[in-house]
């Protein structure tokens, strides 16, 4: 029996991309616009909450969203790593693999030394990759995560997303 082969979709046309930038600033918009809202959620409990960025992101990518954190009552937490995407860059899916695997190990070891200093599990809002490295956190290491919550995140095969 042949081997199936998979067809991926093709990108969006670059007009579609361009035509993104009006949303921007329509959700950037919007987002002062709900500060009402916002200010009525109820308050957090002062635990840690880390933020994991998307792959090609950085802390700075996730800065909006721990700043409302704090002014919540949680405990913003940067991730610490840097930008999201390895040195050497992935070829294949085993060094995605890889780059997860090891990346997952780095921050358990923060989650372990938060833990250690607040005596607390830490929560995890994780977006697009940064979110298959919550889930995988929280299942390797469920006496370390409190809850995740996902942005984004592509489950399953991410090339076909």
């Amino acid at each position: 029996m042949p081997a199936q082969t998979l067809a991926y979709p093709a990108p969006p046309r670059l007009s579609h991309s361009v035509m993104e930038l009006g949303r921007i600033f329509l959700e950037v918009s919007s987002g002062y616009l709900l500060q009402p809202l916002l200010k009525a959620l109820p308050r957090g409990d002062g635990h840690s909450v880390m933020t994991l960025p998307g792959y090609m992101g950085a802390d700075g990518s996730m800065a909006s969203l721990r700043k409302f954190l704090d002014r919540q009552g949680y405990t913003g937490m940067p991730w610490g790593q840097g930008r999201n995407v390895p040195d050497a860059g992935m070829n294949n899916m085993e060094q995605a693999l890889e780059f997860r695997r090891a990346m997952e190990e780095t921050l358990a070891q923060t989650l372990k030394t938060e833990m250690r200093r607040t005596g607390r599990r830490v929560s995890l809002v994780g977006w697009s990759l940064g979110g298959l490295y919550a889930t995988g956190l929280a299942h390797r290491y469920p006496d370390l995560v409190r809850q995740v919550v996902t942005m984004g995140t592509p489950f399953g095969d991410p090339r076909a997303t």
